[in-house]
């Protein structure tokens, strides 16, 4: 049922007695809604109330003309279709559909408690918790152990990736993006809810130094260098390089491109030696730990 017309232009509600009639606009006879002697033009929206729920929503003029289900909301309307089609309110509910879904999205391995049923949907939390769980049995079972990182990082060819990220479009691009982004309030309060991540391995070479002696994530002065683990008592940082993140050299070659850094191997080292270099000039013992070398020290 129509209950009024929303005029974009002044942003204001209009409503009334509405009705549609046939009138004259530029020149053209047209099809429109008049209410309360005001017409609706065609960036206007339709102000409707649904048949089924009686709740109040809106139509874009064109839509309105078009759409043969104005009686009813969105989400009337799909429940409507849902229930013409499937014989359920949501297609979601429908066992062949719930079933390739599960299917798509993984759900379909085994689990601690038993095999996957279908039954009931997972939420998202319970399905990142089964995809921890069942990526911490690979690495146990050694089923990462053959894997050639090499191999999988030369798949293709990414001279022209490697452009394109050093182009000065891409970085404004990626300026521009973040910006946008900081400015919405809910982004920086899910940011500020992260906080810094700080890898497994950084604890547990943390803890085995002694914390109280070393200060994790420690602010250089006067820079935006923050470092891995400080010693105030010896001057001494240590860097604890992450194989992935670090490209460690016996996982990669100096020519392979790392898709989440957006650079080869070989500038990452590059990169890591500077950075060493510019803590040592400013009086800092600096000495690095690789996660490959600490696995083996304490696997040993």
């Amino acid at each position: 049922m129509i209950i009024g017309i929303y005029n974009r232009k002044d942003n204001v509600e209009i409503k009334g007695t509405c009705k549609i009639k046939k009138t004259k606009i530029g020149g053209n006879l047209t099809e429109t809604i008049e209410c309360n002697n005001y017409i609706a033009r065609s960036r206007d929206k339709i102000l409707l109330q649904c048949k089924e729920c009686n709740k109040e929503y809106s139509k874009g003029k064109r839509n309105f003309f078009w759409d043969d289900k104005i009686e009813l909301c969105p989400k009337c309307s799909l429940k409507k279709t849902s229930m013409e089609k499937y014989g359920v309110e949501s297609p979601n509910q429908h066992k062949d559909i719930k079933k390739k879904q599960h299917e798509n999205k993984g759900r379909n391995t085994e689990y601690e408690t038993g095999p996957a049923v279908y039954n009931e949907p997972l939420s998202h939390e319970e399905l990142c918790k089964v995809r921890s769980i069942n990526a911490k049995k690979k690495w146990e079972n050694g089923d990462y152990d053959e894997v050639n990182w090499k191999e999988s990082a030369n798949k293709r060819d990414n001279t022209n990736i490697i452009k394109w990220n050093k182009s000065e479009e891409a970085k404004k691009l990626r300026s521009i993006a973040a910006k946008k982004m900081w400015k919405d309030e809910k982004y920086k309060e899910k940011m500020s809810k992260i906080g810094i991540r700080i890898s497994k391995f950084q604890k547990e070479v943390y803890e085995s130094l002694g914390p109280d002696d070393w200060i994790m994530e420690y602010s250089i002065p006067n820079t935006n260098l923050i470092v891995d683990l400080y010693n105030p008592k010896t001057n001494t940082i240590i860097e604890c390089q992450g194989d992935y993140w670090h490209c460690h050299p016996s996982r990669f070659n100096a020519d392979d491109y790392h898709p989440r850094l957006h650079k080869t191997a070989k500038e990452k080292w590059e990169e890591d030696a500077e950075r060493f270099k510019l803590l040592e000039s400013l009086g800092y013992n600096v000495k690095e730990i690789w996660e490959h070398d600490w696995n083996l020290m304490n696997n040993n």
